[in-house]
Parts: structure tokens; sequence; C-alpha cells
């Protein structure tokens, strides 16, 4: 008790300041229009300002009731490495000022909409800071206490937990728990890029790799087998998403049969089976036709196999042909899964080097080197022999055409003639201004004229921009990428999961495809409700942390983290490809726009990952127990 009494007594001082600035809120609001006029704004006639000026007040009480919650999930999870560990103390509070800070950051893009504007009050944004620190350091003793109550009262029990050594008997819950949704969203949950790949096969206009070919491929065959079979090409659909619920719930098992084998805790692997059991993100996306889900389910398994190759769990030659043969699935399943997978391949390169035991890491190294390699010949032999058409490159330069979109926007007139040619010649300097969208780059990314030679002049100007104004490219980056960070952002559905709305049917008529008939009378309104349900789900207490997007990032880089300053090189290696996950979406198109699938192979494999971590007790002589079952 000694050790939280001081975070206590913060907490209060800071929850009596908050008090205080509510008081005096007519004074605040003088001092932050005083503070415009400084500026030389016209704060009578500017109604934009003015209304700028009460939503930097309105956030000076950023607390929310769910945000509060999604605070409390941070520090149960770090509570788990805290107990057991020495000196992860101070790793732990470092998080968390990192994690505080980016707090302040987001609520202020989200909220205000500029960096500079929030800087007039400094003062409540200090506050914010360190009230978000304090809160989180007495959250975790209080998440402390309970899990130490819930490993008791799991001892002490006699609840029949599941045989988690099964696969099939720990997945059918699993599945069981997603048909009712399989059902109701009859023929399928669908996105406007799963639709697009779906009506791409089945008009034979397969021509472009902007999409994974191989995920196409796979989707539409389900579509086109359910017409020729049984004359409906709706019924293709609602198989495709039994087996993807099936396959979901199967993986789920295998994992857990390897946290089992590795010696995790009953507690530790109750609490995971939970988490992947009542997961808004599994329950959704299990249910719904997307490539991104496919990417996370091989990730998963991906990760699991090869867990067990590193803890020796499964070092047969037929392990090892799987591994392989999931790591190339890895790269074909998503554009950018070759990028996770070389993030592995580096991690084991380094812990070859820093551990010098060559052998218990090369012979995967190698296969999963060749996997990237059989990938990048994959890629040729489509865009050669085949014929397909490579994906724009707009897709990689996300983030530096934001920036300039930004910069056009607020600084028009500190672009001379020469730049405007310049940004002209790549993505049209005319308009551009209008189609910046701070929470979406489709609008101007799509306006890049595919000219490379121009890249070079453009990215010369590009920096000369950056050393005039450096804040407006934070500004672009944080606002685009917001929900990866900002454990309190929303989708447009103002939700928190990406739950579509669209059914096959409404996107076939907005793209004028190959249509769907959808379901309707019950089932319809039954999906109605799955919908609002979804929509609320992120507000409910203890619910919240498993449909922040933005904590599953978090929690993913503190483990990375912690286990590369403790060198513990196995663990490193699998949470690698979780790693370059957040900085592909950063990189990303949005958040807003369903932009949680990005973030989804990082959603499905943490729960995973922290048992994996957590356990710090890896026996050897486990093995043949594991194999028999």
């Amino acid at each position: 008790m000694p050790a939280i009494r001081p975070h206590i007594i913060k907490s209060i001082r800071i929850i009596e300041v908050f008090l205080a600035i509510q008081i005096i809120r007519s004074d605040v609001l003088n001092m932050l229009l005083d503070g415009f006029r400084s500026e030389g704004v016209d704060v009578i006639h500017d109604v934009e300002m003015r209304s700028r000026a009460v939503a930097v007040l309105d956030a000076l009480l950023p607390f929310s009731f769910a945000g509060t919650f999604e605070i409390l999930a941070i520090g149960g999870i770090l509570i788990l490495f805290w107990k057991n560990s020495k000196g992860l103390e101070k790793y732990a509070k470092v998080f968390l000022m990192v994690f505080s800070l980016f707090f302040v950051l987001g609520y202020t893009i989200d909220h205000v909409g500029s960096l500079p504007l929030f800087s007039i009050c400094l003062l409540p944004m200090i506050i914010l800071y360190f009230g978000v620190y304090h809160i989180c350091c007495c959250l975790i003793w209080v998440f402390g206490r309970a899990w130490e109550y819930y490993e008791r009262y799991l001892e002490n029990s006699k609840i029949a937990l599941p045989d988690f050594s099964n696969i099939i008997k720990t997945a059918l819950p699993i599945f069981l728990l997603q048909l009712p949704l399989v059902i109701i969203r009859y023929p399928a949950g669908i996105d406007a890029d799963g639709y697009s790949q779906i009506d791409l096969f089945l008009s034979n206009n397969l021509t472009t790799t902007h999409w994974p070919p191989a995920s196409t491929v796979f989707m539409g065959l389900f579509a086109l087998a359910g017409k020729n079979i049984f004359g409906a090409y709706e019924i293709g659909l609602f198989i495709y998403v039994l087996v993807q619920s099936l396959i979901v719930s199967l993986v789920i098992g295998y994992c857990m049969k390897v946290l089992k084998g590795i010696g995790t805790k009953k507690s530790v692997l109750t609490a995971v089976y939970a988490g992947y059991l009542f997961s808004p993100f599994v329950l959704s996306y299990s249910t719904q036709i997307t490539k991104d889900t496919i990417y996370a389910y091989l990730m998963l398994l991906f990760i699991a196999a090869v867990a067990a190759e590193l803890f020796e769990l499964s070092t047969d030659m037929c392990h090892k042909i799987i591994v392989f043969s999931l790591a190339f699935l890895v790269c074909i399943s998503r554009n950018n899964g070759v990028f996770a997978v070389f993030a592995m391949v580096v991690s084991l390169l380094i812990s070859m080097i820093a551990k010098r035991e060559m052998r218990q890491y090369l012979s995967l190294f190698i296969r999963i080197t060749a996997a990237c390699v059989m990938y990048v010949v994959y890629m040729m032999v489509l865009t050669g022999p085949v014929g397909l058409q490579p994906g724009s490159m707009a897709e990689a330069l996300s983030i530096p055409f934001q920036q300039t979109a930004r910069y056009v926007k607020y600084y028009p007139d500190d672009v001379t003639d020469e730049e405007k040619e310049i940004i002209d010649s790549v993505i049209g300097y005319e308009g551009l201004a209008e189609a910046y969208n701070p929470l979406l780059s489709d609008d101007v990314k799509g306006r890049f004229s595919g000219n490379k030679d121009a890249l070079a002049p453009y990215f010369s100007v590009w920096i000369k921009h950056f050393t005039r104004h450096p804040l407006v490219y934070a500004e672009a980056t944080l606002a685009n990428s917001i929900g990866f960070y900002y454990t309190d952002a929303k989708l447009d559905n103002g939700g928190a999961v990406g739950f579509s709305r669209d059914m096959a049917q409404n996107i076939a008529q907005a793209i004028g495809g190959i249509p769907f008939n959808e379901s309707g009378g019950v089932l319809r309104a039954l999906r109605i409700a799955a919908i609002a349900f979804f929509k609320v789900v992120g507000n409910i207490p203890f619910m919240w942390f498993l449909c922040s997007t933005a904590l599953y990032n978090w929690l993913s880089l503190f483990l990375f983290v912690r286990e590369l300053r403790q060198r513990r090189c196995k663990k490193v290696v699998l949470l690698a490809p979780s790693v370059m996950g957040i900085a592909v979406c950063i990189a990303s198109p949005t958040f807003t726009r369903n932009g949680d699938r990005y973030a989804l192979s990082i959603i499905f494999t943490l729960f995973f990952l922290i048992a994996v971590c957590q356990n710090r007790c890896i026996a050897s002589n486990i093995q043949n127990k594991w194999l028999s079952h």
C-alpha cells in the first residue's frame, strides 16, 4: 500500500484541479480568446475560431467512462509482467509516460484538430499528461489485487475448464458462439474490398495485384461454386464464412494447445481463452469476408507454429515444412504481409549473432527467408508472364502525400511557383487542399499521376516544406492514424469495432457489380440489432479493452521492448511481426473507415503472445506429453 499512496494523493489533487477548472470555465474561455487575439485572430467575427476555442475548453476534461476502463486494461496487462519480474517497474513507468504523451496528442488532434491551438492551454495539457500517468499507476495496483483474487478463486473453484490440449474441444465453444452471427449476416458480412475482389474474379477481370490475387481467387471460388452447385452466389458466400469461422476456431484451439504445452498457468490460459471467446474483433471479423481476416488467422497460426518449434514442442520435418508453407501463405495473403515475415527474418538473424546459437535458429532462418524469396518470385511471375498490373506506388506514399496536402491547405502562401509545378506533376496542385481529408488519405493518394521520374524532385520539395513547418507533418500523420495510438478514437459508424453495415446487395448497387440477394425479415432485424450492439459495445465497462485497436498496438509494443531489453530472443522473434504491423498501421490510408482491420493480425496474435511472454518457465520435459495428444 505505501507504494501506491503517492499516486493516489497525486490523482486526487489532479481531479481537484479538473474540478476547479470547470468552476472557472468562463474565465478559461476568456483566457483562450485572449490567446487567439494575441495571435491576431478576430474572435468576434471568426466563428470557426470561437468554436475551436470552445473545443479546446471542452478538452480540459477528457476522461470518459469508457476511457477510464481502457486505462484500467493497460494497467491490468502490465501487472502480469510487473508482479514477478525484477526491475520491471521502471519499464512500466517509461511505457506509461509515453502512453500518456500520445494520449494527450491524440485527444488534441481528435477534439481540436491542431497541436498549436492546444498549446494555448499548455497548463491543462500538462495536467492531463500527469493525470493519465498517475491514474494508470493507481489502476495497475488495483488490477494487481484483482488478478491475485482471480488466481486464488480459480485454484479453489471446481469449475470445469476446457481440455486445452484437445484442439476440437477447445475450438467448439468458439465456433458455436460465432455461429449465430454467421447466420444472421446471411449471406455474409462483406466490405467494399471483399466485394470488389469477388466481383473481379466472377467477371473474369483479374488484371491487377492491387488486392492479393491469392485471396481474390480463394473468395471467388466459393462464390462461383455456390452458383454452379446451388444456383446462387449467396450460398457460396455463406459457406465461405462458415468455413472461415471454423478455421479461426481451430487455429485458436491449436494456439491454446501450444500454450498448455509450454507450461502456461491455468489462470493465464483461462484469461486468454476468454479473450478469444468474447473479443468483438474475433466475433466480427471471423464472420466477415475481407482479406484481412485471412491474413490475421494465417499470421496467428504461423506465430503459434514458430513458437512450437522454438520451444521444442514439435521439431520433426513435417512441422518444419508446415512452418515454411505458413510463412509463404502469410506473404501472399496480403500485399504487405512479406514485411511482417521479413521482420521475423531480421530478428532471427540478430538472435543468431547476439546469442551465438547458430544451430538453434539457422534452420528456421533459412526456411522463412526462402519463403520471402519465393514470394518475390511469385510476384515477378504474376506481373511478368501472367500479365497482371502491379499495384500503385501511391499505397506506399500515403504518409508524404497527406503531409504535402495538409501543408498546401494551411500554408498555401509558403509554396513557390516552382514547388507548385513539381507537386502538380505528382499529385496535382489544383484542388489538392480541397481534397485533403485529415482522417482518410484515399482522396489524396488517388490523385497520384504515376510519374515515377517526378518523385525525386517531389521529395526534394517535401524535405524543404518539412524544414519550414515540421509540425504540420506531425499533425497530418497523427490525424490520419489516430486510432492506432489514441485509445479513445471511434470509427465513422460511432463504434469501436468495424462491423460492416453494408451487406453484399448494398455494395453491389453502389459499385454496379454482380448483385447478391441479402436476407430480410427476422434475419434483417437481428442484423440491425447486431450492428447496434457493435456500435455501443465499446462503451461497456470492462469490455472496452477488447475493442480498442490502439490498446493492442501499445501492448504489443510494450511486450517487444520488454523482451528486447531482457534479451529473450525467442520471444522477440515471435513479436517482431506485430511491431512491423504497427508500422504498417501508421502508414495505412485511414483508421476511421473500418481501419481497425489493418491491425487485425496484431489483435489476433496479442492474446497468444501475452501468454507466451508472461510464461517464464518453459519446461522442456513436457514435449513428449504434448506430442502424445
